[in-house]
């Protein structure tokens, strides 16, 4: 028998099971021995205190790879702006923002002379499917600080549709 999951294909067969027998377990000869009161104070076995001293003399050299100017989000991410365009068919795409730190906030999208105002989520992200007016699209999305962030994308079907933009303020 075959069974599909998540795409892939898995080959089952029986297996014989012979039924379980009933265990009788006794009750422990020894009780169990009380936490010793001074435990705070019981020293650490060598090999502890040896551990101890190599993971402070390891933190001591650390340097992080990170500059000390990244910021993070309150949800503990990078506050590093991305943007990435992806073809999902024809001549749409998948325009994805994430601004971790820049929370419900206006940001411009620019677009072969077209340009629209989205607001990033309660995470700092904007997800939005666009069409695309030229086969080479390049967008670029204006921050509410004034800078910019630009990708591009190719897209082979944009010259087999004919498109017509209406943009209008207020």
């Amino acid at each position: 028998m075959a069974i599909l999951i998540a795409g892939y294909e898995f080959m089952t067969r029986p297996v014989a099971v012979e039924p379980s027998q009933p265990v009788a377990v006794e009750p422990a000869a020894t009780e169990p021995k009380p936490i010793p009161r001074n435990i705070a104070r019981l020293a650490l076995p060598a090999v502890g205190q040896a551990l101890a001293r190599r993971v402070g003399q390891s933190e001591q050299s650390y340097k992080s790879i990170e500059p000390d100017t990244v910021q993070y989000s309150l949800l503990g991410f990078s506050c590093s702006v991305s943007l990435d365009v992806t073809h999902v068919r024809g001549d749409l795409v998948r325009l994805e923002l994430d601004a971790p730190c820049q929370m419900g906030v206006p940001v411009t999208v620019h677009h072969e002379g077209v340009s629209f105002t989205a607001v990033t989520s309660d995470i700092g992200r904007v997800s939005m499917k666009m069409p695309v007016f030229n086969r080479q699209a390049v967008f670029s999305v204006e921050m509410p600080d004034g800078s910019t962030i630009s990708t591009e994308v190719f897209v082979q079907q944009a010259s087999e549709y004919d498109h017509v933009a209406v943009m209008w303020s207020g």
